[in-house]
């Protein structure tokens, strides 16, 4: 399942459900964002290549735009995809796959 630009308008809520970054605090490691952008072409590689894993260990897989958030554009705009597991950054540029599993499973390899 893919999820697109889950950001909702500011003033409403709490900051974790308002913000991407809140979101990402507290995700789970099997809620894997793929920070991307219109007309990129690595983040159309970097999901092609993500979404068989995620597919396989049973994880969300959710699409932000990083110009859909002023935060977001200023912290990743020149390190499209960015891909976090949960909370944890774990590639920019290009999809790095071990070290996708390794975050989505955690500890000893436990789901």
């Amino acid at each position: 399942m893919v999820v697109q630009d889950w950001l909702l308008p500011a003033g409403g809520g709490d900051f974790f459900l308002r913000t991407e970054l809140g979101r990402l605090a507290i995700a789970d490691r099997k809620q894997v964002t793929l920070l991307t952008r219109k007309g990129c072409h690595l983040c159309e590689v970097a999901r092609a290549r993500v979404e068989p894993v995620l597919a396989e260990l049973g994880a969300q897989l959710r699409l932000v735009d990083v110009d859909s958030d002023p935060v977001l554009h200023e912290r990743y705009t020149e390190d499209v995809p960015v891909i976090f597991a949960g909370p944890v950054e774990v590639s920019r540029h290009r999809a790095d796959l071990e070290s996708l599993r390794r975050a989505i499973l955690g500890p000893a390899g436990s789901t």
